[in-house]
């Protein structure tokens, strides 16, 4: 195979295969020689977000939408119809199958080749990246996997669920369960989220914010206690998935040291208050393939200053009194329509909104989040560096 290409991708992962689609729908795609580097994408994770209209391909990848959501806790039972912005679950396996057996193939300019990257000098215009299999040269570089050394990430999203088939129906197919606070709290904050796949199915996920990851079993331990509770004992488990998503402010950038364009999680598309990606890299991957077509700067998707600032208050209030997010997770759902909650959350509210939303929050400790947090560690709107992790 060629040592020179027009673009080398580094990773074969969710970031990696929306680029490539974006650019492919540029005129001239089929003219450019790209090398796309990984080491065998996990099909075992799954992206869920809230979409109006899907454009193709990814309309074809959606296994479910959900049309109702719920939030669930001590105090609110709450389940509205989401009129203008449903809920879409698109798994592992679909979204790699579309990217395997139909892209590929029919773009030969494509070279998808599994050698783990080593290293990347040069600088823009004239870079060399370094597999296990050989070096390649190339003028651009996009990245979603490789790193030097694994940034120091304080706080993670991390989770393990069940697939689940019962033997009568239990679940309303229509409604996710976005939240249910109905857990132990004593470990750090917590909640269950539910996917109905139908009346007798569904993945159900325990969800944990904290610096600490746990072995399998404790989260199997505290599934089990809330399916039966819930659900009842008739139940086969199918098969489990697991993850982790840094939930951080200041380890990310949108390039890397010898100017290679990060994507992905580690170009800081991962929404450090939600764990949320899927969207931004999509919107993210249009910005970046539009710039190079046209041989401008991208205008980057991702966080701007002012909801960096509000997520940079959660990040400090679930590191150190995660006992207070339950309160404020309900507090913010029963004060608002769940659909503007969906709008603050995507960063697409304005800053009227805003305020009346922070209005309805527990005030003390968002005071002591604001004195806590410097200013200048609100600005920061991407990471630095860090391996391709699981995401939502």
């Amino acid at each position: 195979m060629p040592a020179t290409y027009d673009i080398i991708i580094i990773g074969d992962g969710c970031a990696s295969m929306m680029l490539l689609e974006a650019l492919s729908r540029r005129k001239g795609f089929d003219t450019i020689n790209i090398l796309l580097l990984g080491e065998g994408a996990k099909l075992d994770r799954s992206w869920c977000f809230w979409e109006k209209e899907m454009p193709r391909p990814y309309q074809s990848m959606v296994k479910q939408t959900w049309n109702k959501m719920a939030v669930l806790s001590s105090t609110l039972t709450k389940t509205e119809t989401l009129i203008k912005r449903p809920y879409h679950y698109i798994p592992g396996e679909a979204f790699f199958a579309y990217f395997t057996e139909q892209f590929l193939p029919v773009h030969q300019n494509v070279h998808h080749l599994l050698a783990p990257v080593t290293g990347i000098e040069g600088r823009p215009g004239r870079f060399t990246v370094h597999t296990q299999q050989g070096s390649y040269h190339t003028a651009q570089v996009y990245n979603s996997g490789f790193t030097p050394a694994p940034p120091k990430v304080e706080v993670w999203q991390h989770f393990r669920g069940w697939f689940i088939e019962w033997d009568q129906p239990v679940h309303d197919p229509e409604t996710v369960v976005l939240m249910d606070f109905d857990v132990p709290q004593d470990k750090g904050f917590s909640f269950m989220y539910v996917l109905p796949l139908s009346s007798r199915s569904a993945l159900v996920e325990y969800t944990f914010f904290g610096s600490t990851l746990w072995e399998a079993q404790t989260y199997e331990a505290e599934l089990k206690v809330y399916i039966e509770k819930k659900y009842g004992t008739g139940y086969r488990i199918t098969r489990a998935e697991n993850g982790k998503i840094p939930m951080q402010l200041d380890v990310f950038s949108a390039t890397g040291p010898c100017g290679e364009i990060n994507i992905g999680t580690l170009g800081g598309m991962v929404k450090a208050g939600t764990g949320y990606a899927f969207r931004r890299m999509r919107h993210d991957s249009e910005a970046l393939a539009e710039a190079w077509f046209n041989n401008k700067t991208p205008q980057r998707a991702g966080s701007s200053k002012r909801f960096a600032w509000y997520d940079s208050l959660l990040l400090w209030i679930i590191q150190y009194h995660p006992e207070a997010c339950k309160s404020i997770f309900t507090q913010l759902f029963a004060g608002q329509k769940m659909e503007q909650v969906i709008r603050f959350m995507d960063e697409e509210t304005k800053l009227p909104e805003e305020l009346l939303i922070f209005s309805t929050l527990p005030k003390r400790i968002f005071i002591q989040a604001l004195f806590a947090r410097r200013p200048k560690s609100a600005q920061k709107s991407l990471l630095k560096s860090e391996p391709v992790f699981s995401t939502t």
